[in-house]
């Protein structure tokens, strides 16, 4: 009974951060740009390190029931049993990591203090419902949020000092 409150709690949040963006920050285009280059960032990031690090998600017999699994030709066998192999990866959690890009660019940009706490009580609802999911362990989001702060820290460095 609780696993699907924990779903929905984080596609409602993974929600709420993609329309703010998408409505609020686009009539900011520097905020904008910062936003997706810290995006950007951290999904390459993320990327490399499930390559180096396959560390297996808590959870894995419960991945075998997702949308690869409908993937039956014999073409996409190869391409199916690739991407159970990254899905099944844990390090770091990416969906944290999305939060803390927004909550690093929108603090290095002064914005409200009440953005500031938003976001990070934002960013331990999802790390909670990931972990209550079983998707990741605490070090996955914790280095998680990490990640997402420092790819918004260089992305806001970056612009700086190519804009100004």
């Amino acid at each position: 009974m609780i696993k699907p409150i924990f779903h929905i709690i984080g596609l409602v949040a993974s929600l709420i951060v993609s329309i703010a963006a998408t409505f609020y920050f686009f009539s900011e285009i520097n905020i904008f740009i910062q936003l997706l280059a810290g995006i950007i960032l951290t999904s390459i990031v993320i990327f490399l390190l499930r390559l180096v690090f396959r560390k297996e998600r808590p959870n894995v017999e419960g991945l075998k029931k997702g949308i690869l699994r409908r993937l039956s030709s014999r073409n996409l066998s190869k391409l199916k049993e690739y991407f159970e192999k990254v899905e099944r990866r844990t390090f770091a959690s990416a969906h944290v990591a999305r939060v803390g890009v927004f909550l690093s660019v929108l603090y290095l940009n002064n914005y409200s203090f009440n953005w500031t706490i938003g976001l990070l009580a934002l960013m331990v609802i999802i790390a909670i419902s990931r972990l209550a999911l079983k998707r990741h362990r605490f070090i996955d989001v914790i280095i998680g949020a990490a990640i997402g702060m420092v790819a918004g820290y260089f992305a806001v460095y970056a612009y700086n000092l190519v804009f100004f």
